[in-house]
């Protein structure tokens, strides 16, 4: 027992935060399990959205540079099931839909985020309206990263630099002065499900603490 404990010390101490912040999400308080399939009739903005050709989703171009498939693998829909950190506390589970598609003739891939106002979590206030945002993202060879343009229905907008690292797509906003730096990331990419997690950090990017979280299981 004591050798096992001395093991599990050294583990959190060389994995750090991250391993700190799984198991502060694997044991979120339950307050809003979602029940049953998503009934994709309830998303009419989704299928608009995406189905627009024969491929459904579109399709790369041949002469597009080949890190576009680094986003473009996610083309299709996804259940994404939302945790957040809140007053030092793990919250689960709100619901969302989340299609991705090719487009600009396949250089760029375009993503459409849509959370009906039944399954906004209670830290969010409602307004009579679902909470929807889309970002467009386009790779750029000589800069060797993504530039990631976005903007929601809350009157919000934004950009993001995004580069791939081990497998791993990682998404920073250009600093804002008196705010915690921000970062979000794509991880644990499968053919049919991805985590996603926002991040700040409070020292200058020593140290990160991940604030929402985001299971996603592909539908089609």
């Amino acid at each position: 027992m004591k050798n096992l404990i001395i093991r599990l010390c050294v583990l959190f101490v060389v994995a750090g935060l991250s391993v700190i912040t799984v198991i502060g999400q694997d044991g979120a308080q339950i307050v809003n399990e979602p029940k049953g399939k998503i009934d994709l009739n309830d998303y009419p903005q989704i299928k608009e959205f995406l189905y627009q050709d024969e491929n459904r989703f579109g399709s790369i171009d041949k002469l597009a540079p080949p890190e576009t498939a680094q986003f473009g693998q996610l083309s299709g829909i996804w259940e994404a099931e939302n945790r957040a950190l809140f007053q030092g506390k793990w919250y689960c589970c709100w619901r969302a839909l989340w299609g991705f598609k090719y487009t600009i003739d396949g250089f760029g891939v375009q993503d459409y985020y849509l959370q009906l106002e039944r399954d906004l979590p209670p830290t969010v206030p409602k307004k009579g309206k679902n909470s929807t945002l889309t970002q467009l993202r386009v790779f750029l060879p000589k800069e060797k990263k993504w530039k990631v343009a976005w903007i929601s229905n809350a009157t919000a907008y934004g950009t993001f630099d995004a580069v791939e690292k081990e497998g791993e797509l990682i998404m920073t906003p250009p600093p804002v002065k008196g705010r915690p730096l921000r970062r979000i990331i794509f991880y644990d990419i499968k053919k049919d499900s991805f985590l996603w997690r926002r991040e700040i950090s409070e020292d200058k990017g020593k140290t990160w603490e991940t604030r929402f979280f985001i299971k996603a299981t592909r539908i089609l």
